[in-house]
Protein backbone atom coordinates (compact mmCIF):
# COMPACT_ATOMS: atom_id res chain seq x y z
CA UNK A 1 0.00 0.00 0.00
CA UNK A 2 2.65 2.10 0.70
CA UNK A 3 3.64 2.52 -3.16
CA UNK A 4 0.27 3.14 -4.15
CA UNK A 5 -0.12 6.08 -1.18
CA UNK A 6 3.27 7.09 -2.82
CA UNK A 7 2.46 7.40 -6.58
CA UNK A 8 -1.19 8.93 -6.12
CA UNK A 9 0.75 11.54 -3.84
CA UNK A 10 3.20 12.25 -6.87
CA UNK A 11 0.08 12.55 -9.17
CA UNK A 12 -1.59 15.08 -7.01
CA UNK A 13 1.65 16.34 -6.93
CA UNK A 14 2.48 16.43 -10.11
CA UNK A 15 -0.77 18.58 -11.20
CA UNK A 16 -3.31 15.10 -12.13
CA UNK A 17 -5.81 16.65 -9.27
CA UNK A 18 -8.59 14.92 -10.67
CA UNK A 19 -10.71 12.77 -8.25
CA UNK A 20 -9.84 9.32 -9.20
CA UNK A 21 -5.98 10.62 -8.04
CA UNK A 22 -8.04 11.49 -4.50
CA UNK A 23 -9.89 8.49 -4.19
CA UNK A 24 -6.53 5.88 -4.60
CA UNK A 25 -4.97 7.72 -2.16
CA UNK A 26 -8.01 7.86 0.34
CA UNK A 27 -8.33 3.87 -0.66
CA UNK A 28 -5.16 2.96 -0.39
CA UNK A 29 -4.90 5.01 3.17
CA UNK A 30 -7.67 3.54 4.40
CA UNK A 31 -6.80 -0.46 3.27
CA UNK A 32 -3.60 0.67 5.48
CA UNK A 33 -5.91 1.90 8.83
CA UNK A 34 -5.20 5.35 8.13
CA UNK A 35 -9.52 6.38 7.81
CA UNK A 36 -8.58 9.93 9.43
CA UNK A 37 -5.67 9.78 6.21
CA UNK A 38 -8.48 8.53 4.04
CA UNK A 39 -10.75 11.15 4.79
CA UNK A 40 -8.44 14.14 4.55
CA UNK A 41 -7.27 12.88 0.77
CA UNK A 42 -11.18 13.15 -0.39
CA UNK A 43 -11.28 16.66 1.83
CA UNK A 44 -8.56 18.05 0.00
CA UNK A 45 -10.03 17.04 -3.11
CA UNK A 46 -12.77 19.39 -2.37
CA UNK A 47 -9.96 22.33 -1.83
CA UNK A 48 -8.83 24.18 0.92
CA UNK A 49 -12.03 25.95 2.18
CA UNK A 50 -14.12 23.07 1.27
CA UNK A 51 -15.23 24.20 -2.49
CA UNK A 52 -14.41 22.01 -5.28
CA UNK A 53 -11.86 23.83 -7.61
CA UNK A 54 -13.61 22.45 -11.14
Amino acid sequence: MDSSIEESRKAIDGGYRVFFSFLNLAAARGIKGGIEEAKKALAEEDGPDGDRED
